[in-house]
Parts: C-alpha cells; structure tokens; sequence
C-alpha cells in the first residue's frame, strides 16, 4: 500500500529568479535574494541560508552559516545530462520535511541553459553532513514533476512513495561479492567487494603508455574501504543506500616509479562519499528503476525491459557497478 508523506512547510522562501546574478549581489559576494534566516531542525537557533553564484565551479554555492561560521557546505549537484548548459538562475527554496521524518528537508529550483531543474536535499541531523543529496530522487523529480516549480516538486514527492520505501538493516540476501564498474575493454576498472551490512572495499586502475623520465608508462590507482547505509527497500528489486564513510589507503597525488611504471594514487572513480547509489535486482524493470542505467556497460544486461544481473548504480555520475560471484 502506498502511503503518501504529510509535506510540512518549516519555513519557506520561494524567491523569483534573477534577471542577473550580479543585480542582486550583496557586498560579500553573496546573492542577497536568495540568502535568508530561517530555522532548521537539524541546528540550534537560527542559521543563515547563504548562496553565492558560481566562481571556479559551474554551479551555485549553497551554505548554512550561523555568527558568520559555515557549519556546512552543501554538496553541489548539476544532472550529467546538462554539463554542456551554463548556470542560469537559482530560483526558488523550500524548507519541508517531505518524508514526514520531523527533521528539516530542503528543496532547490535551478535553471541551467533553459532547463530548469530540482534539486532534493534531506535532514539527517545524525551525520555529519545535516543535508544529504537525493541526487536519484532529485533526477526522478526532473523526470517526474508536472511543473519545475517548488509546488510541483511537492505534489510529485508526495505521491512518490516509492521513492521513501522502507528502512531495512541489511541488504538483500544473494547479493553478489563484487562489483565491477569498467571500460569493458580492460583500459580502466572499479572493483569493490560488497557485504550485506554495506561494508565494501576496492581498488581503481587506469593505465596508459605515456612515459618519462625513468619509466615507460603511468598507472592511475586507488585501494580504497567503506561503507554503506540509509538502506531503504523501494520495491522488491530495488534499494536505495548511502556511502556514510569512505577511505582511500594512499593519498591522492603520491607518486612512485615501480617496475618501469610511474604509479599515481588519485580518487577511485565512481565511488564517492555522501552520495546516493541504487542497487537494481535480477528482473528489476525499467518502470520501477528512479534512474536507469544504459545497457553496454559491464554488467548492464537487459532481456526486453529486465536486468539479467544485479547492479549498483550511482545516477548522478553515471556510473553502474555491474555483480559478479
């Protein structure tokens, strides 16, 4: 049975877009229009909802500040599908609590070129980070909302039952050891071996023949541990969960020369803290999936509109983990 969330209004701004970020500037570089003081569950007292336009990034700049400290910078979220759109306006702000959890979500209208779009962030006053992105329910909205708008994004949330699902403590039994995200040519590869209780571990390759002095070619590489949580069970074939903490054993950027290979530690690519992955059963459909990973990568097989295999998949990079026993 669906059940459908009592959307509380905390405190609102819903603010028109500007006519040109540097109209509504303030002295601090902040964009005043969209910069207030408001109440958030998730700190004592009042903060400042502060947001500035974009500078080396090619987004807006949203953070939480209380006598003049940040107490947190909120992650940046732009869909892949507009990386060639040039950040427009920052329109519109809510404070709701849209899962009906009692802590303090919030919701962000942008428009990129002449897209607008949502942008979900939810209260989890547990963690360090208080806002965590919803970049699959953020994605599912873009998709899903009759009107790119603060009531319209409300009115899709409060049907999207599915998309808040049920908390469960581990993931589903079967699931495969490891995970593979790759070229499927052998060029680069992710690899991380996952357990029910969302503790991982993996490594990152990529190598190339370019070399230099004392070495032959260049080794990109990650060995990395961690751990997923917030598991929620979206339906029979589909989870959502949480990167809560992630640990690289080298420092990005370490060199060493190795056996005529110059070895560069660096970030593990697709896998990232604080952000939301879906994990898609065998026969997971494509109407069920809140994002749906194309077919051709490793792992990504359908048969009609059904997943032969079980994959994990990070929609706002765009980067599917294809499970192997």
């Amino acid at each position: 049975m669906k059940r459908n969330p009592i959307i509380t209004t905390v405190a609102i701004g819903i603010l028109a877009a500007a006519s040109g970020i540097s109209s509504v500037a303030a002295e601090d570089g902040r964009i005043a229009d969209q910069s207030f003081e408001v109440t958030l569950s998730e700190y004592s007292g009042k903060v400042w909802f502060v947001s500035y336009p974009p500078s080396d990034s090619m987004d807006v700049t949203l953070k939480i500040m209380q006598d003049g400290v940040t107490l947190e910078t909120l992650d940046t979220y732009t869909p892949e599908v507009l990386d060639a759109y040039s950040f427009t306006s920052l329109d519109a702000v809510s404070f709701v609590d849209y899962n009906a959890d009692g802590n303090t979500d919030i919701l962000v209208i942008k428009t990129f070129g002449d897209v607008t779009v949502p942008v979900i962030y939810e209260g989890t006053p547990d963690r360090e980070q208080k806002f965590t992105l919803k970049s699959g329910l953020s994605i599912r909205a873009m998709q899903q909302a009759e009107e790119m708008t603060i009531a319209g994004v409300q009115a899709y949330l409060s049907s999207a039952s599915e998309e808040i699902g049920e908390p469960v403590s581990v993931l589903p039994d079967g699931i495969p050891a490891n995970f593979v995200f790759s070229s499927g040519v052998g060029a680069w590869g992710t690899s991380l071996s996952l357990s029910q209780d969302g503790s991982f571990s993996g490594s990152y390759s990529d190598t190339d023949m370019t070399g230099g002095d004392g070495y032959v070619a260049t080794q990109y590489y990650s060995n990395f541990s961690g751990c997923f949580d917030e598991f929620r069970k979206l339906s029979d074939h589909v989870y959502s969960m949480h990167i809560s903490w992630l640990q690289l054993n080298e420092e990005p950027g370490t060199q060493e020369i190795r056996d005529d290979c110059l070895n560069i530690a660096t970030d593990p690519y697709g896998v990232k803290e604080n952000e939301e992955y879906y994990l898609y059963l065998p026969g997971s459909d494509t109407t069920e999936m809140p994002a749906v990973p194309q077919q051709g990568w490793t792992g990504v097989e359908y048969n009609g509109t059904q997943l032969t295999n079980w994959v994990l998949y990070n929609p706002a990079d765009d980067t599917p983990f294809g499970g192997f026993d």
